[in-house]
């Protein structure tokens, strides 16, 4: 009889006393942590395609600038021999 009346108030313990294990990369601290790793790694690329845009942007303004001398007025003359 003592043994199932300690087995009884032993089970009426709350669930709060009985202490859960969880592995470090199932709690929130860890995917915070991998989330932030996620967007550090992913803004690599992304300032390689803004460099990118960049660089064909002053690009365009260059040839721009030297496409200005191609469409000028010709005067054709004729030599004669």
């Amino acid at each position: 009889m003592e043994n199932e009346n300690q087995k009884t108030a032993q089970n009426d313990q709350p669930v709060a006393n009985i202490a859960v294990k969880t592995s470090f990369l199932q709690s929130n601290t860890a995917k915070m942590i991998m989330v932030g790793f996620l967007t550090l790694v992913l803004l690599i690329p992304l300032s390689f395609v803004e460099e990118l845009i960049f660089e064909r942007a002053q690009r365009k303004k260059k040839w721009s600038r030297k496409s200005r001398n191609f469409g000028v007025k010709m005067s054709f003359s004729m030599v004669l021999f």
